[in-house]
């Protein structure tokens, strides 16, 4: 694979580049581990965004920039000791919203320092998403990025500023609370898009560097999500490319219906999900049940057979993993645990890929993806189609191994 510090030369990315100086023939660098991170943040109180927060100055309190104070507090995340290589660009990325922003939107940015938490827990998925692309043929059509229940958007902003321009075509920001297409603006319960288009007294004074595009749908409509492949992919200038669909933090039932886009989807080519919480034990109640293509299924019984806490959620992240749906020479999925919330175990993360699109097509290639990831994910690396792989913290118990079956007399 070619060094793919050259696939970005369009992005100024310098001060990262040897997070790119992997090639075919380079040994990738031992990768920070669960134990080496827990050693180094144990007796720091400043991992959690909140507890920065309230401990730290504003920046307007002391006349410090606010970028520069910002990267000072992310470096004492999680992000800055998993992804360090993530900090220069991001910094440059919130400089940039500075310039673009709207006053009012680039408040919103920083209420509660809400954009350091954002920056941190989205870092493995920014990282994936870099990786993916990088590692694309030369001349591939472009990707198209499919950001599910985006929220206010900060990960899809992200992208738009970090990825190469000429490898993706558009960034789609998918939720139920945002205004449809054609309004006039967003109402109370909805979520402006001003940061997003500006607005007719304050227009964006530069594009975002990849389009951003927003589209409200509720996940849990079927005939809206049935339109989600048209309006996002199958017309347009994706031009046939392959789509990256990212759902981070999914609450309850929502992550299924992202399985379940992806398993129909052959478009889709990579998944990264962070799912969030539970169904509501008023599921287990309703006796429901999900099933999936590919034959895995659970009841929502089951998901609570551990108890609570940090064990049913981990049941929860185990389901889902199986739930997806690849086959094939050049599919992967891994199930990881990476400990950008070093205070909560909702640290699950599904790396899944498609391989090409169709035989013949190095749109992406796998293996590439593996080596361009390899030096950025702090967890084990994805194992084989299957064999799902869950680092848990150091101090978990070890499982029990299964008995050996009796032997046939």
């Amino acid at each position: 694979m070619a060094d793919v510090v050259d696939d970005l030369a369009g992005l100024d990315l310098s001060a990262a580049a040897s997070w790119y100086q992997s090639t075919e023939d380079a040994e990738a660098p031992a990768r920070l581990t669960v134990d080496d991170l827990l050693a180094s943040v144990a007796d720091a109180d400043d991992a959690d965004p909140h507890a920065d927060a309230a401990s730290e100055p504003k920046p307007e309190d002391d006349g410090e920039d606010t970028i520069v104070w910002a990267e000072r507090q992310l470096r004492k995340l999680p992000v800055g000791a998993l992804y360090p290589e993530l900090i220069a660009p991001c910094v440059v990325a919130l400089s940039a919203w500075r310039e673009r922003l709207p006053p009012k939107a680039w408040r919103r940015v920083w209420r509660r320092e809400r954009v350091l938490k954002e920056i941190n827990e989205c870092a493995p998925v920014v990282a994936r998403a870099l990786a993916i692309v990088a590692a694309a043929a030369e001349g591939a059509p472009p990707f198209t990025f499919v950001d599910l229940c985006s929220g206010f958007g900060f990960l899809a902003m992200l992208l738009s500023e970090l990825l190469p321009a000429e490898k993706v075509c558009r960034i789609w920001l998918v939720d139920k609370c945002w205004p449809m297409r054609n309004a006039a603006g967003a109402s109370a319960n909805q979520i402006s898009w001003e940061h997003i288009y500006g607005t007719e007294a304050e227009p964006l004074p530069s594009p975002w560097p990849i389009p951003l595009e927003t589209r409200k749908m509720d996940l849990r409509k079927a005939r809206e999500m049935r339109s989600l492949p048209k309006v996002c992919w199958e017309r347009g200038e994706s031009g046939g490319g392959p789509v990256v669909l990212l759902a981070v933090h999914l609450c309850g039932g929502l992550s299924c219906h992202a399985v379940h886009l992806f398993n129909r989807e052959p478009r889709i080519r990579n998944l990264v999900l962070k799912p969030c919480c539970l169904p509501g034990k008023a599921a287990v109640r309703k006796e429901l049940e999900w099933s999936f293509s590919g034959g895995h299924s659970f009841s929502a019984a089951d998901l609570y057979e551990r108890s609570k806490g940090a064990a049913a959620f981990e049941n929860w992240a185990e389901n889902l993993a199986q739930a997806v749906h690849v086959s094939g020479a050049g599919s992967s999925k891994s199930l990881e645990h990476i400990l950008v919330q070093s205070k909560h175990f909702q640290s699950a993360y599904v790396f899944v890929d498609r391989g090409p699109i169709q035989e013949g097509d190095e749109t992406v290639s796998t293996d590439a993806v593996r080596r361009a990831t390899s030096r950025l994910m702090p967890s084990s690396s994805p194992d084989a189609l299957g064999n799902l792989q869950f680092d848990k913290p150091r101090g978990a118990a070890e499982p029990k191994p299964e008995p050996k079956p009796e032997p046939e007399l």
